[in-house]
Parts: structure tokens; sequence; C-alpha cells
């Protein structure tokens, strides 16, 4: 049915997108190359996003991890050392301060009697992201892709040809079930869902979040009124 793995990618893609969702090749995560992410930017949060002028992405996988750690300017705030206690011995403090400048000055946060808080009411950006590995055989080594991506995506999809695909789902259906992963059966005109990904309750919010901010500028220049 398919020579090359990439003979896939079109049909996967037009499933992601008729989905509603922004989609992205060729992903990096920490952990290696993710053949296909999808985002879905929540319409509502981002204008509230827009109005507070914050336009500009939040940055590395660091600096969003760093912005969740400061409370929300209605909640709480923080102090540098109390910042700097919480990230540990992760970046050096020259560093930490640059990172903490870079977010004052894209609006994310206000600092006010030397206290920082965070400028938010829109997390998370997105409503939903998903992960596809792509994969013609050797369906237990995309398995274990899949699994790995449930740290960056509540919904992980193998993408295999229809034919393994149904066979797939036929004798390992509870299996894929208990890991949380789902299958999409491809053929050359389409991709379509053999079986839905059990998604948890809670995965890695960095992560995801991380994840629509790489999506964040595309999804401005798309809805730029």
């Amino acid at each position: 049915m398919f020579a090359l793995e990439s003979q896939m990618l079109t049909p996967v893609l037009t499933w992601v997108n008729d989905h509603g969702l922004l989609a992205k090749g060729e992903y990096e995560t920490p952990w290696g190359i993710c053949d296909v992410v999808g985002c879905k930017i929540d319409a509502e949060r981002a204008q509230l996003r827009r109005s507070l002028g914050q336009r500009q992405s939040v940055g590395s996988l660091f600096r969003m991890n760093l912005l969740s750690k400061i409370p929300d300017v209605e909640q709480a705030s923080v102090t540098f050392d109390e910042l700097r206690e919480e990230v540990g011995d992760l970046i050096d403090t020259n560093e930490l301060v640059r990172h903490v400048a870079v977010l004052k000055g894209r609006k994310f946060v206000v600092e006010e009697d030397g206290r920082l808080a965070k400028v938010n009411g829109w997390m998370p950006l997105h409503s939903r992201v998903v992960s596809v590995e792509m994969k013609l055989k050797r369906f237990s080594e995309v398995i274990a892709q899949a699994r790995a991506n449930l740290s960056l995506t509540p919904d992980s999809y193998i993408a295999i040809p229809e034919p393994d695909a149904l066979r797939l789902v036929a004798k390992k259906e509870s299996e894929l079930k208990d890991i949380g992963v789902g299958v999409l059966a491809v053929n050359p005109y389409r991709a379509y869902e053999a079986l839905a990904p059990v998604s948890p309750s809670q995965r890695n919010n960095t992560y995801s979040a991380h994840c629509a901010e790489r999506f964040w500028p595309r999804y401005l220049r798309g809805n730029s009124a």
C-alpha cells in the first residue's frame, strides 16, 4: 500500500486539519522527533491574551515552566529569591534574571514592590493537542514512541497502513487502551481513527502549554484581525 512512511503524511495531515487543529511535521521533543503534532488554540482565550498585549511567545520550555511557577496576579506573588529557590539548580542566577526580564518585557509578568506575579486568565491556551507517529512496520517500536509522547499530548496516536491497523486493534485493543495510545488507519486516500486514545485526566501541563506556544505565532498570522 505504501513504499515509504512519508507517503502516509498527506492523509495524516488532512486528518489533523479536518479536526480543526494546526499541524506541524517533524516536531522536536525532549526525547526525539515526533512525526506530526496538532494543536487547537482556544479562540476566546487567544483573544483575551491578545487584549493583554501578549502577542509574543513565552519562549523556551524552561521559560514556560518558570512562568507556571509564578502565581497569577489575582492570587499571590513571589519574590525573586523565592523563585530562585523554586527552580533550584536548573539554571544560574544571571540566566534566571534574564528569563524573568523577558517575561516582564513580553507582559506575562509584572513586578511590584519586588514581588512577581503572572498576568493570566487564558491558560491553557490550547483546547486540544495530539501527536502522531507513523510506521510501516516495527509496530512495537512505534507504540513505544507514542507512549513516550503521552508526556507531550493527552491524545497520542500511531498511524499505520489500514490493514495492519485493523489487525492490530483486533488483537491488542485492550493493551493499547491500557497504554492510552490511539490508532489511525491510513490508506492512500485518507486516515481515520481505528481506535480512540484513552486520554488521562492529567498529563504534563508544561509540555502541552509549550506545545501551544510553538503554534501561537502561526495562529496569530491566520487570525490577525
